[in-house]
């Protein structure tokens, strides 16, 4: 049985040798790595490397992948929660100048 810190380290170590094999690829002129074959874990921890730590098209593909597998987020998903917030904020400000007024 594989623990949650076991499966972090995996997919940390996964991300590096991802990352290791990006610049190679990138250096000698090839193609870069699959990252179709990466555990979604270990995509995201590429996604969290800083842009400069990754070649530019590994970037892109790992950011295209993430979006195919839907680990990102929309701007709906992301603008959703305050536009709800904000109609809650109305509404109670609204329910509260009517209990003042009336």
């Amino acid at each position: 049985m594989v623990s949650t810190t076991d499966a972090v380290v995996e997919a940390s170590l996964k991300a590096l040798e991802f990352r290791e094999a990006a610049w190679q690829a990138d250096m000698r002129g090839r193609r870069y790595p699959d990252v179709a074959e990466l555990s979604d874990h270990a995509l995201l921890s590429i996604l969290r490397y800083e842009r400069s730590d990754l070649p530019s098209a590994a970037s892109e593909a790992a950011q295209a992948e993430a979006r195919q597998r839907g680990l990102l987020a929309s701007m709906v998903d992301r603008w959703m929660p305050w536009a709800v917030m904000g109609g809650l904020v109305g509404s109670g400000l609204t329910i509260a100048l009517e209990l003042l007024v009336g």
